[in-house]
């Protein structure tokens, strides 16, 4: 695989770059039919809207919500919000399978503590079309804030989405709307639910012979339990030493909070306990700990909300810096140093309501506990719920308390918050954990944070994890072949691609440099799309190199399309190989291209951009100039990661190539020959954002 590096267009064409960019994008759009450029189209009454990769019809003129926790989709009425269709996902622990009727008694019993009046009316198996479903109506009061209380109607749908990647999950598809019109919505709503399910998969048999009486199982589980009694003044005390932690950054000229978590004070002068995912994503550790090699964004700051009233949203009123992080531990300790202005602030001027810290050594299961924080369900004001202790978790590397379990409800929003103990003291930090969790809540200990904590208190600034083997410096990956077998090492057959059908898919890579311990992360895509991640460590005698496999695998065979995995490793997760292969005929001339795509002056990936290859002979400047789409060889759009993958491509072909950006001076040059049958690569490419 060869690649040259792009460069930079000159100076003389910085002012036309933003027309040059909406010209080509606009040109793009119209001639290739919106593609891959448009998300949605029209049809008479409805709208073709993207649900968790499923398309389906939503009424016309209803706002659509992007993705947020486990929901894949909210559409509203906007001359009626209380009427609101929703998908959301539910996820099975790795290796096992989840029920729609399990998956609804998990999300029920969560939503009857968070919601006010929550309760079942019915439940029971029903069917949409062919595929059968488990179906769950109840009613809950719906109070938002500033607003008046209307009692809603709620209908949800239970099934097996069919997916193969990255597990089997249980969709659900609800209808919300107030009584007297939920008769009315239920024609366009089921219109709406049965496209999903059949879009869905083949049908699967679930279902219980009988229906279930909605004073049955569910229902019990949904119906609100008694919780432990904190003492009134210790509640207090906790729901003041409780903050909100906004993560913004500078978007269009204006700072704007793109995510939240919550955080506890430890000092009155400032000092904050939270998550590494809210305060430094970018932590070493944070992606070996969920498998995640996303490049990680960190926020431009980070603004604190106080609480000055419960029933109200807390305001903000502080900035803060992280001191230190652990980002297998998912920690971090950050301490306000600035007004919302930006001014300084001298810590010793501050007198803030602190959360005394307890030990968690002494936790048994059955004691009570109680979890503050800012949920991203159930309003926008501090929220408080209680349980008890119901187990722990292990973790190879820290030891069989890795994690307390507890029944207190957990949702996105309280990373960072505080758990209690019945004397008002912090024992853990709500932080989202493994999968496997068995729909607990999960709380990460406070006396492993002891030591984090202590490097706050001291202004130690620290960034690094005890739990991780520090990279070599010198780790090498290449690809030796692909094979359909682990059987051997070195791969005994040796295959380009594989045919329909295949349920395995084998890469045999070459190495040298690992430490023993080192971690070894591995993500797939199919058809530029991520269907699969992985983790491990490396064990003893990795250091003397040699050869290892990675393997993608699913019993009902593997789709048909383009496979591209990539490895990465160490507590940074460094990028060491990136290779290709296919499963059936992907109707493609031999060769692709990948690459990322990033701001040179942040190093942060740009979502959006566009990489062109353009006919062989054509300058990629004057195209750029007065875009011709016959001189276009290929295109792809990069995602949130900054990655691109353009298809279609001719191997041992060279091709001019232009990498555009909204805002950025565009980069051009010529990548190739490109290899047969496998990813070519080209080196990252940094734009510079062009002058105002």
């Amino acid at each position: 695989m060869t690649a040259s590096t792009l460069r930079r267009g000159s100076l003389a064409r910085q002012r036309d770059e933003m027309r040059s960019f909406a010209a080509v994008i606009l040109l793009v759009a119209v001639s290739l039919g919106a593609g891959l450029l448009l998300r949605s189209n029209v049809e008479g009454a409805v709208d073709r809207v993207d649900a968790g990769g499923i398309q389906a019809a939503v009424p016309a003129g209803w706002v659509v919500l992007p993705p947020a926790g486990d929901r894949l989709l909210t559409a509203y009425d906007p001359v009626d919000p209380d009427l609101r269709y929703g998908v959301s996902a539910v996820d099975a622990a790795p290796g096992t399978t989840l029920t729609p009727e399990d998956a609804a008694a998990r999300r029920l019993r969560d939503r009857g503590q968070l919601l006010d009046g929550f309760a079942i009316v019915a439940e029971g198996p029903g069917a949409l079309g062919g595929v059968s479903t488990y179906d769950v109506r109840y009613t809950f009061v719906d109070q938002p804030p500033g607003g008046a209380s209307t009692p809603i109607d709620a209908i949800e749908h239970y099934f097996d989405d069919g997916a193969l990647f990255p597990a089997e999950r249980v969709l659900v598809v609800a209808l919300e709307a107030p009584p007297e019109a939920i008769d009315s919505a239920r024609p366009g709503f089921d219109r709406f639910a049965r496209e999903l399910a059949d879009r869905s998969g083949a049908p699967v048999a679930f279902a219980p012979p009988e229906a279930v009486p909605s004073d049955a199982r569910i229902a019990s589980i949904g119906r609100p339990v008694a919780a432990p009694e904190t003492p009134p003044a210790a509640t207090a005390d906790l729901v003041a030493g409780t903050v909100q932690i906004f993560m913004t950054a500078t978007i269009g000229g204006q700072e704007q909070a793109f995510g939240w978590g919550s955080g506890t004070i430890l000092s009155k002068d400032g000092l904050i306990l939270t998550n590494a995912h809210v305060a430094m994503p970018s932590a070493p550790g944070l992606g070996v700990y969920e498998a995640d090699p996303t490049p990680a964004v960190d926020p431009q700051d980070l603004v604190v909300a106080i609480v000055t009233s419960e029933d109200q949203p807390a305001v903000p009123t502080y900035r803060a810096t992280v001191i230190a992080a652990d980002g297998y531990l998912d920690a971090a300790v950050i301490r306000i140093d600035r007004d919302m202005d930006g001014r300084r602030i001298t810590p010793a001027s501050l007198d803030l309501p602190t959360v005394p810290v307890g030990s968690s050594d002494p936790l048994r299961v059955g004691d009570a506990l109680t979890v503050v924080g800012f949920p991203g369900i159930g309003g926008n004001t501090v929220s408080l719920s209680s349980g008890r202790v119901s187990g722990f978790l292990g973790d190879d590397r820290i030891g069989p308390r890795a994690w307390v379990k507890t029944d207190a409800v957990v949702s996105s929003g309280n990373s960072g918050g505080l758990a209690a103990n019945e004397a008002g003291e912090l024992v853990g930090v709500p932080t989202r954990g493994p999968r496997d969790a068995g729909g607990y809540s999960l709380i990460r200990p406070i006396a492993l944070l002891a030591g984090l904590i202590d490097a706050g208190r001291a202004g130690r600034r620290s960034v690094d994890s005890a739990y991780l083997v520090p990279s070599t410096g010198r780790e090498r990956l290449s690809l030796d072949t692909w094979t359909d077998s682990l059987d051997a090492c070195p791969a005994t057959t040796r295959v380009t691609s594989f045919p329909a059908g295949a349920r395995q898919i084998v890469a045999a890579m070459d190495h040298a440099g690992f430490a023993s311990g080192e971690d070894f992360v591995s993500q797939w895509r199919l058809d530029g799309e991520i269907v699969y991640r992985s983790g491990r460590t490396l064990s003893q005698g990795i250091e003397q190199g040699g050869c290892i496999f990675d393997a993608v695998y699913h019993d009902r065979g593997l789709p048909n399309g383009t496979y591209v995995v990539e490895v990465y490793a160490g507590p940074r997760l460094k990028p060491l190989l990136t290779a290709q292969t296919t499963i059936g005929s992907t109707g493609g001339s031999g060769a692709s291209l990948s690459g990322r795509i990033y701001d040179a002056d942040s190093g942060r990936p740009i979502a959006g951009a566009v990489m062109f290859m353009l006919t062989p002979g054509t300058d990629p400047l004057a195209w750029h100039a007065s875009p011709n789409q016959a001189q276009i060889a290929g295109y792809a759009q990069t995602d949130s990661t900054g990655i691109f993958t353009v298809l279609g491509l001719q191997a041992g072909t060279s091709y001019p190539a232009l990498a555009v950006a909204e805002g950025y001076v565009a980069a051009s040059g010529t990548i190739g020959p490109l290899g047969e049958g496998q990813n070519s690569l080209v080196s990252p490419v940094g734009l510079v954002k062009a002058a105002p």
